[in-house]
């Protein structure tokens, strides 16, 4: 991100760390959900025709789980630019210390 606002000023993604987020989380979405449809699309569909299951229940977890991972994503990518790659390497790993 700092190289790109320094190397690009004035491209449209180098103007906001939230946009050149934004860009970066839509380029992912677009390679990798095709890729997951080729690879489990036929499980999901298994499990989507299965009884029992709650479309509602499993639509809501889906939207809240990408909230909160959107979220988290959000505030790393705004801490990285504003530290360097090693305070942030290490605070990543005072996390993952805290959760285990």
């Amino acid at each position: 991100a700092k190289e790109l606002k320094a190397v690009h000023p004035h491209s449209p993604c180098a103007t906001s760390d939230v946009l050149l987020f934004y860009h970066i989380s839509r380029l992912g979405l677009r390679l990798l959900v095709p890729l997951a449809l080729v690879m489990d699309g036929r499980h999901l569909l298994a499990e989507l025709q299965r009884p029992g299951l709650d479309i509602a229940r499993l639509c809501a977890l889906l939207v809240v789980n990408g909230w909160m991972y959107t979220a988290y994503n959000q505030m790393s990518f705004l801490v990285l630019s504003r530290v360097s790659v090693v305070t942030h390497a290490v605070l990543n790993i005072c996390r993952r210390v805290v959760l285990i």
